[in-house]
């Protein structure tokens, strides 16, 4: 990938433009003050492979919450709402919905009642209260992870990558992004950049809690996938989800299964996994640090 070139010149207009794109708490305190010109814009140009190479990881989180895996919502356009999060937990919704009625039919104890728990494989009205139970903590649990990854697609919605947002330059995009990455703001009277003691931490943080979150996600599903394959994997089950309609054809049934639905669930989570840890792990390990100019070779001669 050939980063974008970065224009020579960034004016009050582009400063503006990245003013408030980040706004670090008021209470850190700035342990530098550094010339937007010519030390800011050579770190950029100096790190520009790297900022690129982050900017496209952000990319592809942006696509995520648009319509690769979105959390989604059923006013979405069903080629969206399909692939999102609402869509697998809404399908366990309306299962359980059923399965509740199953529950009231199987407490009543005569001839219909025993032979659903057999074709369930419950052993007793019991045992079938406890796999609703556990399925109910899945829904809840499911629902809590929707709340939390709406919050993450706003935390990608307010960072700049390379592409995104759309109507600015890609070089515009990626100058936004350095100061992100540090929790940077910019003093636009001054033409300075306030750079945080902890910046990058206070970034990097953020981000890896984030990460910790998915793989927390992916272990859930996980675990909730062997469930339905030991308790909720037979056709007396299944057909507890035949009156889903399929979002893109409203006139078919959808064919999800539990499993499915575990297997589709796991995916999504993971989808969002791998942009970003490769975001953390360049801006950790490839993204060189903010101009020192305590340091000799950040003097204005080694930067001309």
């Amino acid at each position: 990938m050939k980063p974008p070139t970065l224009p020579r010149a960034f004016r009050f207009l582009i400063l503006t433009c990245v003013l408030g794109v980040y706004a670090p708490s008021p209470f850190v305190a700035f342990y530098d003050d550094i010339p937007f010109k010519p030390y800011w814009l050579s770190y950029v140009t100096q790190n520009l492979y790297a900022l690129g190479a982050i900017g496209v990881n952000i990319d592809e989180l942006y696509k995520n919450t648009i319509s690769k895996c979105p959390v989604g919502k059923t006013t979405d356009p069903p080629e969206v709402y399909k692939h999102s999060l609402s869509y697998l937990l809404d399908a366990l919704k309306a299962g359980q919905k059923e399965f509740d009625s199953i529950l009231t039919l199987i407490s009543k104890k005569n001839f219909s009642s025993q032979a659903a728990l057999e074709s369930f494989g419950f052993n007793d009205t019991r045992d079938a209260q406890a796999v609703h139970g556990v399925l109910k903590k899945i829904i809840a649990d499911t629902e809590l992870a929707k709340v939390n990854y709406q919050m993450y697609t706003e935390w990608v919605l307010n960072l700049p990558g390379q592409q995104y947002p759309i109507g600015s330059t890609a070089g515009q995009n990626l100058l936004r992004l350095s100061l992100a990455l540090d929790s940077a703001r910019v003093d636009i009277p001054n033409d300075l950049v306030k750079v945080p003691t902890t910046g990058r931490e206070i970034f990097l943080q953020k981000w890896r809690n984030f990460y910790k979150y998915i793989a927390f996600t992916r272990k859930f599903s996980r675990a909730s996938g062997q469930f339905i394959l030991d308790r909720m994997d037979t056709e007396a089950a299944n057909e507890l989800l035949t009156g889903w309609l399929d979002p893109e054809d409203a006139k078919n049934t959808s064919e999800l299964t539990y499993l499915l639905i575990m297997t589709q669930l796991h995916g999504w989570f993971g989808c969002w996994m791998r942009p970003v840890f490769n975001m953390i792990n360049i801006a950790t390990n490839v993204l060189g640090s903010v101009p020192d100019l305590s340091n000799p070779r950040w003097s204005t001669k080694s930067i001309d």
